[in-house]
């Protein structure tokens, strides 16, 4: 059967009697649902191995597909991952203006100061 579905690769995992479960949408959710079931009933199971995009994996290989985060977290990791040596980059590039902001604001408070220690000092002799 497997060399009719042009599948030949498949059959060095099947021997003897053999299950199979199929998943369509993300491969380390079949991988999870496999190993976790097997781990919650103590089953005598084993995965020997899968197949993937064409690929023959081994049962070591299934079970760490299965101990992958979900598909999404692993966007949100790459994302992050990606965005910060953006947000360092953004960070370095503003340290000098802040650094100009605060260069320019220390003589105009000191100004500010002043101009308000005299008026005080006016208004006293007055």
């Amino acid at each position: 059967a497997a060399e009719q579905a042009q599948r030949g690769d498949i059959k060095e995992i099947i021997q003897g009697p053999t299950g199979m479960a199929f998943g369509y949408d993300d491969p380390v959710e079949v991988a999870k649902a496999l190993t976790e079931y097997i781990r919650a009933t103590r089953s005598t199971l084993a995965i020997r191995g899968g197949a993937l995009d064409g690929r023959v994996l081994s049962g070591a290989e299934i079970t760490a597909l299965s101990n992958l985060p979900p598909r999404d977290q692993l966007v949100a990791q790459l994302l992050g991952q990606v965005q910060a040596p953006l947000a360092g980059l953004l960070g370095q590039l503003q340290a000098p203006l802040g650094g100009l902001v605060n260069v320019l604001n220390g003589p105009v408070a000191a100004l500010t100061m002043l101009l308000q220690q005299r008026a005080e000092q006016l208004r006293a002799e007055a």
